[in-house]
Order: structure tokens, then C-alpha cells, then sequence
């Protein structure tokens, strides 16, 4: 299990996805927005959380910083629109 600092860090290593690009059967940290973007699907822990966490129909600004959440993954999302760093 990672400490809170590798976790922010990103010790794990990241990956760029863009435009219309899903990634399933992945455990990420958190995504950092790159260029503005837009979700059409992103599950935490296998749960849709689009809707709850307010990302459906929304474009996430550049820069942008969101985390899965203390003991949480990012399981699986896609990006409609725009570019983002995801880190595991």
C-alpha cells in the first residue's frame, strides 16, 4: 500500500489519454486535466460517479485536480473531449 505521498507524488507512474479514449481495467490515483474536458463515463471503485460527483454534461477546466479519494481507484473512465495525465 502506498503512503500519502507516493499517492500525491504519483510513484506509480501516469499515463496521457485524450480525446474519445476510455481506459478499463485500471487503478489510478488521480487525473490532472491537461486540456479542458469533458466524461462521458468515470467509475471509482467500479461505481458510476459521473452524475453523483457532478462530471456529466460538465466541461472539467484545465488544470484541474481530481482525486479518487482515501482508499479509492479510478477503475475505469473515458474521455470525450480534451486531454488529461492519469496517475497511478
Amino acid at each position: 500500500m502506498a503512503i500519502a505521498l507516493e499517492v500525491i507524488a504519483g510513484a506509480g507512474g501516469f499515463k496521457v489519454i485524450s480525446d474519445d479514449t476510455a481506459e478499463s481495467g485500471v487503478e489510478y490515483n488521480s487525473i490532472v486535466v491537461m486540456e479542458d474536458c469533458e466524461f462521458t463515463d468515470f467509475e471509482i471503485n467500479g461505481e458510476d460517479v459521473l452524475a453523483a460527483n457532478g462530471l456529466s454534461g460538465v466541461t472539467i477546466k484545465a488544470g484541474s485536480f481530481l482525486p479518487a479519494g482515501v482508499n479509492a481507484k479510478i477503475t475505469y473512465f473515458r474521455v470525450n473531449t480534451g486531454s488529461v495525465i492519469a496517475y497511478k
